[in-house]
């Protein structure tokens, strides 16, 4: 992230609603930057900062223009071309934004099988406590692959910061310190 366009994505990185930050008719012009230009494929990935509901009472009531503007260049957009959107939020966003789009794809949450290959591949070869594993899958169970690779890698750091294998203490200790929000998912 350059410098450049850090002040564009932090306020979102940070969880603070565009609203907050830009202005409608900015939030407009980002919308139809992101949309309209001369490309084949578009993948929009947290599609919800743009895309949220009007009916929203938490939203400031302009941010409706931004998401009638996003409306209008879906419609634009073209029958030749591929939009994707990613969303953690899709009960927020404007039932408008689900009728442009064909296919509606859904990925569940792992189960115990899938958190331990993907905790494998996060730890590598480096060194646990024999039981940090299982304790790793169980705890994170309802948390997404996002969630878990944040908080494995901030229980390593942890470890490698007191110069110790991986403990379960450190998988604990990181998933408070996390809070993963699994309401939402």
């Amino acid at each position: 992230m350059s410098k450049r366009n850090a002040s564009q994505r932090i306020p979102r990185a940070k969880g603070i609603d565009m609203a907050t930050v830009y202005s409608p008719k900015e939030c407009g012009k980002k919308a139809r930057h992101l949309i309209l230009p001369d490309f084949n494929q578009r993948i929009v990935d947290e599609f919800d900062a743009i895309a949220r509901t009007r009916d929203s009472n938490d939203e400031v009531k302009e941010m409706a223009h931004a998401v009638n503007t996003l409306v209008q260049c879906l419609d634009d957009f073209g029958d030749k071309s591929i939009m994707m959107a990613a969303t953690n939020l899709e009960k927020e966003l404007d039932q408008a934004i689900w009728r442009r789009f064909d296919t509606k794809m859904t990925y569940s949450l792992p189960d115990f099988g899938r958190r331990q290959h993907y905790i494998e591949i996060l730890l590598g070869d480096f060194r646990c406590e024999a039981s940090a594993l299982t304790e790793a899958c169980d705890l994170l169970e309802g948390c997404s692959f996002a969630d878990m690779e944040q908080i494995v890698l901030k229980a390593k750091r942890k470890a490698i910061i007191e110069r110790q294998p991986l403990l379960k203490s450190h998988i604990k200790d990181s998933y408070d310190e996390y809070k993963p929000d699994l309401a939402k998912i």
